[in-house]
């Protein structure tokens, strides 16, 4: 993250288009915001477009707007979000679903600024700076034919890549720390900080909805102030990956089977829930929402050795 700041910040400076490529969830908006804040046009105009929301039958209006009498139900005419940007900075969140007639009007903006309303025969021309952002890699969807290659080099004079949240696990106890800050305020209730334990079973986590998903937990915990509410989906990400080894060689019982892969991934959660609880079992119990009794009868049938700790 350090180098996509240093990226980042001298690009701000400019007019230069700016691509933002990385997984749903890694903060492509939090930087495109950045990029507007640290740029000249701060102050002016910030017109986002969220181009999977839209309709695609809507999507030319929205961005170019339209003239009185261009369709039925055009009864005025309305200026689009690129001209609304004008001066400003336009977003093009997730750009590539883009249709390629919607591209070809796009690559005309890039080129010189100018664009026309649906149902008009005025050329206008605007000035606003474009950043965009993808969770796909926009080379292989213009291999693919589903993307403008030449739209492509006007969009990416600066492409900056953002890892996703698994890659970056040093930074999740500031996450953290930042994310509870702004909750504890926002929803005026004063949590205590997190476990070790929790943080442990964080790091272990594959974050598939990355700093996004991470905000959400923490969010969660603030209103609901037990973080053994949260120890579930921690730890269901388990049950996602768990694979099961099948001997082609003879016949197969599949309720044998499911049996034993749902025996072998609930031995790995119990085993992950108490380690992270220094092997208490009682935490452990309350933190999977089931009886002592029952994760102790859990524990012996599936010979748990070498937890210590309290009982």
């Amino acid at each position: 993250m350090a180098a996509v700041r240093l990226k980042l910040l001298p690009a701000a400076e400019t007019n230069i288009p700016v691509l933002l490529q990385g997984e749903s969830g890694t903060g492509k908006e939090v930087l495109a915001q950045l990029l507007h804040l640290r740029s000249k046009r701060a102050g002016l105009p910030w017109i986002k477009v969220a181009c999977p929301s839209i309709p695609e039958a809507l999507l030319e209006s929205e961005l170019f707007g339209y003239e009185r009498g261009a369709f039925s139900g055009a009864t005025s005419t309305k200026r689009g979000r690129v001209e609304l940007a004008d001066r400003g900075t336009l977003f093009l969140d997730e750009l590539s679903s883009l249709d390629l007639s919607v591209q070809a009007k796009l690559l005309q903006l890039l080129q010189d600024g100018s664009f026309m309303r649906v149902g008009g025969q005025e050329t206008r021309k605007i000035d606003a700076r474009v950043v965009s952002s993808a969770n796909s890699d926009l080379n292989q969807r213009a291999a693919e034919g589903a993307f403008r290659i030449d739209l492509l080099y006007r969009l990416n004079a600066v492409t900056i890549n953002l890892p996703p949240l698994r890659d970056r696990l040093e930074d999740l106890p500031v996450l953290v720390d930042y994310f509870l800050s702004i909750y504890s305020r926002s929803l005026q209730r004063n949590p205590p900080p997190f476990s070790s334990q929790m943080i442990r079973l964080m790091r272990r986590f594959n974050w598939p909805g990355n700093v996004r998903q991470l905000e959400n937990m923490v969010r969660s915990y603030v209103l609901l102030g037990k973080e053994e509410l949260l120890a579930p989906e921690l730890v269901a990400h388990s049950a996602a990956e768990a694979s099961v080894e099948i001997d082609l060689a003879r016949p197969v019982s599949l309720k044998e089977i499911t049996r034993s892969a749902t025996e072998r991934l609930e031995r790995e959660i119990i085993s992950k829930v108490l380690q992270a609880h220094g092997g208490s079992r009682r935490r452990t119990a309350q933190w999977l929402n089931i009886s002592y009794r029952s994760l102790l009868y859990k524990i012996e049938k599936a010979n748990f050795d070498g937890f210590p700790g309290s009982r």
